[in-house]
């Protein structure tokens, strides 16, 4: 993961999390992608100092089709981002993973 201030806009930030997709379906794998459709997979911040999220970035990726697959961000702020599930405020819509 990486995390940096966006450059020219102060008080905004960039994340970048880099993950290797497996190149083929393990024996383990109940799923033809890297990413489990079925799976939340969350990033949360905590910027207050008391060890709990007040921000959460959710990812859920379609199902893996014709060697590709989607992704749906969501991001939750307040004390719903301690929680897991799929709410929060949709910020990015069918992209593309490469």
């Amino acid at each position: 993961m990486y995390a940096f201030p966006k450059p020219g806009e102060t008080g905004k930030s960039i994340l970048i999390v880099n993950v290797h997709r497996l190149p083929a379906k393990p024996s383990w794998a109940n799923h033809d992608g890297a990413f489990a459709p079925e799976a939340v997979y969350e990033v949360k911040i905590g910027h207050n100092g008391d060890a709990v999220a007040d921000i959460a970035y959710r990812v859920r990726f379609s199902a893996f089709e014709g060697g590709e697959q989607t992704a749906i961000v969501r991001r939750i702020d307040g004390p719903q981002a301690a929680s897991t599930g799929d709410g929060g405020k949709m910020i990015v819509e069918r992209a593309p993973v490469s």
